[in-house]
């Protein structure tokens, strides 16, 4: 029996316009709830030994974001055995695939775990406890989750 693979492909600069929209309408709303915790996102930029800080703090969210992709696929179903994980150099993106045929659903439930778990409620949490860097890394997990929101949409 021959399996059919659907491939999902997007104009990378289309995503990244999508993206930057998404990023300036989260810290939109950001500054609308808290100016001075918004604004406290951009002076973290000013401080070389903070800017140091987050690159691996980015890194590690990345990490984090492909993994709760897996755990999303594995809660809903799949065999974690099936999950593999990858880098695109070319692209510069990190990525989960499942190599199992899973339901519409696990796909679904699967692309926003992420989304929804280290973007939306970091989110919410930075802004109830004042917490600039998380803010600032729930802001770069949601429009780095461009492409997910894209992928959602397309199924």
């Amino acid at each position: 029996m021959k399996r059919e693979y659907y491939v999902f492909k997007i104009n990378l600069l289309v995503l990244n316009v999508i993206a930057i929209i998404i990023t300036i309408i989260a810290g939109g709303v950001a500054y609308l709830i808290d100016s001075d915790l918004a604004i406290g996102c951009i002076t973290l930029f000013e401080d070389t030994k903070m800017c140091l800080l987050l690159l691996p703090c980015m890194l590690g969210y990345m990490i984090l974001h492909e993994l709760l992709h897996a755990f999303g696929y594995i809660l809903y179903g799949a065999k974690p055995k099936n999950i593999t994980f990858g880098m695109d150099l070319e692209k510069s993106v990190l990525y989960c695939l499942c190599k199992q045929d899973v339901s519409r659903k696990n796909i679904l439930n699967a692309s926003m775990f992420p989304l929804f778990y280290i973007g939306i409620v970091t989110y919410v949490i930075s802004i109830i406890f004042e917490m600039p860097l998380l803010l600032l890394l729930s802001i770069m997990n949601i429009s780095g989750a461009a492409g997910d929101i894209m992928y959602f949409l397309y199924f």
